[in-house]
This record gives structure tokens, C-alpha cells and sequence, in this order.
């Protein structure tokens, strides 16, 4: 077969080979951060000689563009701001279903990211990707129906969670306990809003998982803090007493 001929299958098996062999597999060091010539870190995890994943840092986890923006949520950012600066507001943005699905997918891959990023305390990566996804859910909760909405928003609480954690991780980072135990204080907060709206919106499953298993686990992260001695002792408080 001519090499201008190849299947598709042949070059991309190629192009992966390829890729192992300059990464040269090292059993001491799985998991390292690669820079690209143009400045973005990209995380390559490599468990054995035959297998490797990446990860971008920044933008789409994937490295896509889009449209010339880093990710969708950019793109989406770009057109909110710019209805705003045309109409002198937001109201009347709107986006079709296509798009919404589009924006969803990728907030599932930044989760992806997060969730990753937080097992190797990556807490600045963390709390930007869950800012970034509970802009999302606001997005969606002033711009989209409800049903469409709520494919994304059922999840807030987990999002809530997750940055509380990282911002009370970056304060610890800091030596700022007062800063840490009052992020954490916030989270229990905004949580516990958030259960009181799923209640006021008749998404009483949203409610019970977000109050049996996130709030409860803000309050178990803030008295693991205290036993393992990295906060002072805290004020506890009943997750029921909070919703």
C-alpha cells in the first residue's frame, strides 16, 4: 500500500507509538507536567509502558479551541458580554439546545479535571474549574428553561462543595487558618441555600443527596481538619440545624 494511502486506523496507531517512545515511560515518575512551546501545561499520566492520558492545565482538558477561544465556556462568556454591551443588559441572551449540550459536556469534562486535580492537591486548578462550572449553573438557571437548566444544576451542590474545599486548601496553603475556616463556613452556607432552593423547587431528591452527602461531608472535612491539627478547634454545627 502507498504511504499516501494509509488507513486512518495505521496513522493513528503510528502517531501513538510514537508518542511512548519519546515519553520514554519511567515507573518512579507516572504522573508529570509537560509545557507546550506555547506556554500551556499539559499533565501526562503514563501507569505503564503501553498506555499514557493527557490532560491540559488550562482551557478545554481536551486542548481544543473553539471559535479562537480556549473553551466553549470562554466562547459563551464572549457572547454574554457582548449582548450586555449591545442591549445594555443580559436579558433576551439566549442559546439553543444544541448549544447548552454543547456547554454541558464540556463542564463534565472540567469535573473530570477537577476531581483529578484534587487527588494531587492541584487546589489553585480546582477552584478555578469549579468557578468556572457554578458559572455555568448560573448561566443556565437565568438563560435556559428549567428542564434544560436543571441537567446541570442538580449538581451545584457537589460544584459547592468541591471549591469550598479548595479555597479553605488555599488558605492552609497560605498558613491563614482564620481565612480557611471561614471558606469552609461559607460553603456550609451556600450549600445549605442551595438545599433550601431545591426544596422551594420541588427537587427534593437534589435536596436530600446534596444534605446527606455534601453538607455532611463539609462538616466532616472541617472536623478532620481540626483532628488532624491543621485548623483550631471550630464551632461545629448539626447539618440539619443548617437547612
Amino acid at each position: 500500500m502507498a504511504k499516501n494511502s494509509r488507513s486512518r486506523p495505521d496513522l493513528a496507531i503510528e502517531a501513538l507509538d510514537g508518542a511512548l517512545a519519546v515519553l520514554e515511560y519511567d515507573e518512579d515518575n507516572q504522573i508529570r507536567v509537560l509545557t507546550r512551546d506555547d506556554g500551556r501545561e499539559v499533565v501526562v499520566v503514563q501507569a505503564n509502558s503501553f498506555n499514557v492520558s493527557r490532560l491540559y492545565v488550562t482551557g478545554r482538558p481536551d486542548g481544543r479551541r473553539v471559535e479562537g477561544h480556549d473553551s466553549y465556556f470562554d466562547l459563551v462568556r464572549a457572547k454574554v458580554r457582548a449582548h450586555k454591551e449591545e442591549h445594555g443588559a443580559d436579558v433576551g441572551f439566549v442559546m439553543d439546545e444544541e448549544a447548552w449540550g454543547l456547554l454541558f459536556v464540556e463542564s463534565y469534562d472540567r469535573y473530570l479535571r477537577y476531581l483529578f486535580f484534587s487527588g494531587l492537591d492541584r487546589w489553585a486548578d480546582v477552584k478555578r474549574d469549579t468557578d468556572e462550572n457554578l458559572m455555568v449553573c448560573a448561566w443556565a438557571m437565568r438563560y435556559a428553561d428549567e428542564e434544560t437548566a436543571w441537567r446541570v444544576y442538580q449538581y451545584k451542590g457537589y460544584i459547592l462543595m468541591m471549591n469550598a474545599i479548595a479555597r479553605a486548601e488555599l488558605a492552609l496553603e497560605d498558613d491563614d487558618e482564620p481565612l480557611a475556616d471561614r471558606e469552609i463556613a461559607r460553603g456550609i452556607d451556600k450549600i445549605g441555600a442551595y438545599c433550601r432552593e431545591c426544596v422551594l423547587s420541588d427537587h427534593i431528591d437534589a435536596e436530600q443527596l446534596t444534605r446527606e452527602h455534601y453538607l455532611a461531608n463539609m462538616l466532616k472535612y472541617r472536623d478532620e481538619l481540626v483532628t488532624t491539627g491543621r485548623l483550631e478547634e471550630a464551632s461545629r454545627e448539626d447539618p440539619r440545624n443548617v437547612v
